[in-house]
């Protein structure tokens, strides 16, 4: 009969059989590694130890245990590493058993040489928001969007494991005392909610991911400025009476849309900590996107003008060179 194995239900990888590295020569020791210590859960069993490659599970204090002997069946097995990294989760977790491992126990070196769990699944994180201890991160090779506080630098490194916002459910983001927004396990799918201390979280998740919302609402807005120009190009400022305490929020958008989440373009938040430029191409106003993506947009120079002088932005050219001064304007 020859090796048979499993792949962890976490990381897809094989199981390795407990005789794959052979013994220390310097010891006399049976050599480890990651990917052989392996766990088998069932109905209140879990057993953790090695697989011999034959069916068994050998325990750490040495017993053998059949895979097929813990009620459930078909086996429900993981690596050891990557069972801790996500919580130690009970059988009843995953969503059916593990499948056979077609390396039969004897994964290949690329497989071999991987270091840890965390490199047996690759994640490409970027960062796009943050609230006080709690940060957001888009996955660049899943285009999905992950949340971690400060238990760990990025979401697969932290003690609750990879938690991806819900954007496709119909749960709401929540608002009552505090904020409740709708998370999905990355290893069995199951729905959970993590807490938010301040609504301005609240409303980024909502706002950014189009998730509808519960006990509040996403944007108050208040119309300021209409630009005079040409209505093809009518630029329209708009202030958020839901900003942050002491950090007002500022939109403009063109007339595609009633209000700046209603336009083709969504929100443009204008960014108060840049110049508004003008050179060959106009002027241009800084604004950043609810994802954080940092461009700017086209206006007139009336527009220009009632931006930085609402806002307290300077009016510089694009060389830097010159700064122009501002007119008081009125409003709507």
């Amino acid at each position: 009969m020859g090796y048979s194995s499993y792949l962890c239900k976490s990381c897809n990888n094989s199981i390795a059989s407990n005789d794959c590295l052979g013994c220390d020569p310097q010891t006399g020791r049976q050599k480890t590694h990651w990917l052989m210590e392996c766990v088998l859960l069932g109905d209140g069993v879990t057993v953790v130890g090695t697989f011999d490659g034959y069916g068994n599970v050998v325990s750490e204090e040495g017993h053998e245990v059949d895979v097929y002997d813990t009620g459930r069946g078909a086996p429900v097995m993981l690596h050891k590493a990557c069972w801790g990294k996500m919580g130690r989760p009970a059988a009843g977790s995953f969503d059916g058993p593990s499948a056979p491992d077609p390396h039969q126990g004897n994964p290949p070196d690329d497989v071999w040489s991987l270091l840890s769990p965390l490199d047996a699944k690759q994640y490409r994180w970027v960062q796009i928001a943050k609230f006080g201890a709690r940060r957001y991160f888009r996955d660049e090779n899943s285009g999905r969007i992950s949340q971690v506080g400060d238990s760990g630098a990025t979401p697969d490194r932290s003690e609750d494991g990879i938690l991806w916002v819900d954007v496709d459910g119909d749960r709401p983001v929540a608002w009552e005392k505090f904020g409740s927004i709708p998370m999905v396990q990355d290893f069995s799918g199951a729905e959970c909610r993590i807490g938010a201390d301040t609504k301005e979280e609240c409303m980024w998740v909502a706002n950014t991911f189009g998730i509808p919302t519960q006990g509040f609402q996403t944007y108050d807005w208040e119309l300021l400025w209409k630009s005079p120009g040409p209505s093809s190009r009518a630029a329209r400022v708009f202030f958020d009476r839901n900003s942050p305490q002491g950090k007002p929020r500022y939109a403009i958008c063109d007339s595609s849309g009633g209000k700046p989440h209603t336009t083709e373009d969504g929100v443009m938040w204008i960014d108060t900590s840049k110049s508004i430029v003008f050179g060959n191409e106009g002027f241009r106003v800084p604004v950043l996107s609810n994802s954080g993506q940092s461009y700017s947009t086209p206006v007139f120079y009336a527009d220009a003008d009632f931006v930085a002088f609402k806002c307290g932005m300077e009016i510089v050219s694009a060389d830097g060179k010159y700064k122009m001064a501002l007119e008081a304007v009125g409003g709507a």
